[in-house]
């Protein structure tokens, strides 16, 4: 298996699936990101695990707010009455649809639907299945600065007030972490902070697990991105995914990339990928890709990747961009 993975975000064939079958046989992705609608699975999303186990190509799949009474935000609804039994029909579905190539599980901003405990019992759990059991944080879990609370949004502030705090007990059965922020780099100062505060609260933790970056790729993730041109957004992503770069190849726990937005599918006759995002980092009819750098950089990534090599053992191709500082 491979030491590190590339991993796409959003992967839901139920948009294009020729799309899905694209991405599945691209040569930079080593691990397929599913979301099922239900628990246990859903028809489409045993057919994606069965598609992945026919390529040979990892998958896991995310499921968590389905746990709870209320599976949307606003947060913190009781865990549904039958939650182990639920897991036990979606680990059997995901077993005899993906194989040996159902590599685990993704918790998504799980503090947003778990208490501590809660997260403690699920997690401890599904650690009886043998799967991984990767979470990923909301960055304002970790630094609560970067989203302020605005009392007037009553439901947020009181979910704030109540989140719980990531610590080396609660991620006792998890096997992979990390967190999102798609902040700008600027030198690193912001991603530096959030990065120091999670190793910090993760504890004897962080060394003990696999740590995930996931660096933004794509055209709409902030409003403030929004009147940027798609040569100034492409630097953005790029300085932000070098930036992690040069942190991934100095730790000796790295995981992989999850890629937030490189959807894949493209609606047809579009042009515009899910979100309402430009496909630059798709080709086109004719083999060819507007965002060019960044593109050959996650496709040397990927493909390093995907032959056995970790971070320090894979040359890029040479790019500028805003270095910033390694903590």
């Amino acid at each position: 298996m491979n030491k590190c993975f590339m991993m796409p975000c959003h992967m839901h064939s139920n948009f294009d699936h020729e799309g899905f079958l694209q991405a599945l046989n691209h040569e930079s992705f080593s691990l397929m990101h599913l979301e099922t609608r239900t628990l246990p699975l859903d028809e489409k999303t045993k057919e994606d695990l069965r598609c992945c186990k026919e390529a040979k190509r990892y998958a896991l799949v995310n499921f968590n707010r389905l746990l709870t009474e209320n599976e949307d935000r606003p947060y913190h609804r009781p865990l549904k009455e039958n939650w182990k039994e639920l897991l036990d029909e979606t680990n059997k579905n995901c077993l005899e649809a993906g194989g040996e190539y159902f590599w685990g599980y993704l918790l998504d901003e799980p503090f947003y639907y778990f208490t501590s405990e809660e997260f403690i019992e699920v997690t401890k759990y599904m650690s009886r299945f043998g799967k991984r059991i990767y979470a990923v944080h909301a960055s304002v879990h970790i630094h609560n600065a970067l989203w302020p609370i605005n009392e007037s949004h009553d439901f947020k502030a009181t979910a704030f007030r109540n989140m719980a705090k990531i610590t080396p007990e609660n991620h006792a059965y998890v096997t992979d972490v990390g967190y999102d922020y798609y902040g700008e780099w600027e030198h690193g100062v912001h991603h530096n902070t959030v990065f120091r505060l999670f190793i910090e609260k993760m504890g004897h933790r962080f060394n003990e697990t696999k740590f995930w970056f996931t660096p933004p790729v794509g055209t709409v993730l902030t409003n403030e991105w929004a009147h940027k041109s798609s040569e100034e957004v492409e630097k953005i992503c790029l300085d932000v995914f070098m930036g992690m770069w040069n942190w991934a190849c100095g730790l000796d726990n790295f995981g992989g990339f999850f890629l937030y937005t490189y959807y894949i599918w493209v609606h047809k006759n579009t042009g515009y990928i899910h979100g309402g995002a430009k496909a630059y980092l798709l080709p086109d009819e004719n083999g060819e890709v507007k965002w060019k750098t960044l593109y050959s950089v996650l496709e040397a990534v990927g493909k390093g990747f995907n032959e056995g090599k970790t971070p320090a053992e894979i040359e890029l191709p040479k790019v500028e961009y805003d270095k910033g500082y390694i903590v």
